[in-house]
């Protein structure tokens, strides 16, 4: 089946049991092309069935979500986009292709399946999951472009892929320009970047977030601060521990970042806009830092 006229074809569940759903050749002045145009429910494609993302108006289809176990082929300079979900979606599939992927607006898209599609990945919204099977275009291929919400990598079962990220954070970071490797950010500010957590047992997140977020929960309070002051001026940490700058240590350029955030929030609607931290506001930092720094010192004695 060719959907050629395609903008806001179809609005309801779509199934693909078998043979090939074809979405291309849009004529429509439309900005996109969508498959369930109100959002209610997730494209499901079976295990005989693909879904041929050929040329959408716009180049993207919008889908509410992807199930299933069949097949999905995305071509060259055009996008796959998963947009608000109503509840959180599973593909077991391969996605091939030249092209890539979004995820945006709210829900969570899970891929299983081990994919091959040779574009980038975008995150603007939402959570992307991405299973072991499915790690392998966004470690070694297209990358991915976080630019709001969440990333995670799904390790249940299985061993923590933080000896890879890690270190490609830390090459992406690039003066937190954000703009090289397979970590991009095309929405960083001078206030927010790329923040990331190992939970140690199922999942890594890598996250949009303000500077200072060691706990990855969107908000700077003292609960980051408590991080902060409890590994500073040690080397040999990361995001988590109070390492803003991804330079391995904890110290008063981190402090510096997490003052410009202090008691800020993320808007999952835009990015922060760049910060100047008030002088009060640093002063007072500093000073709790220290004191906590002398507690922390006081224990070791």
């Amino acid at each position: 089946m060719v959907l050629a006229n395609d903008a806001n074809a179809i609005g309801g569940p779509v199934t693909v049991w078998q043979g090939t759903l074809r979405v291309g050749s849009g004529t429509s002045t439309s900005t996109d092309s969508r498959l369930n145009a109100n959002g209610d429910a997730a494209v499901h494609v079976g295990p005989l069935g693909k879904l041929d993302v050929v040329n959408p108006v716009g180049g993207s289809l919008i889908i509410a979500g992807l199930t299933g176990s069949g097949s999905v082929a995305v071509s060259a300079n055009k996008s796959l986009a998963f947009a608000d979900l109503p509840a959180p979606a599973t593909f077991e599939g391969v996605i091939s292709g030249a092209g890539g992927i979004v995820k945006s607006g709210t829900g969570t898209q899970i891929l299983a399946g081990a994919n091959t599609y040779a574009g980038q990945t975008v995150v603007a919204g939402g959570r992307l999951t991405v299973k072991s099977a499915a790690w392998a275009v966004i470690l070694s291929g297209g990358g991915v472009d976080i630019q709001q919400g969440t990333l995670r990598f799904d390790y249940t079962g299985g061993g923590s892929p933080v000896g890879t990220v890690q270190p490609l954070l830390t090459a992406s970071y690039n003066g937190a320009a954000w703009n090289v490797g397979q970590f991009k950010s095309t929405t960083k500010t001078s206030s927010a970047g790329l923040g990331w957590v190992d939970n140690g047992t199922t999942a890594l997140d890598v996250r949009y977030t303000l500077y200072g977020d060691a706990t990855l929960d969107g908000t700077v309070n003292f609960n980051d601060l408590l991080r902060l002051s409890q590994n500073y001026n040690l080397p040999g940490k990361v995001w988590a521990d109070g390492d803003s700058n991804y330079d391995g240590t904890v110290n008063f350029t981190d402090l510096l970042k997490l003052s410009q955030n202090y008691n800020q929030s993320m808007s999952s609607a835009s990015p922060p806009a760049d910060a100047v931290p008030e002088p009060g506001v640093l002063a007072v930092l500093a000073v709790g830092t220290m004191g906590l720094l002398a507690r922390r010192n006081g224990r070791r004695r």
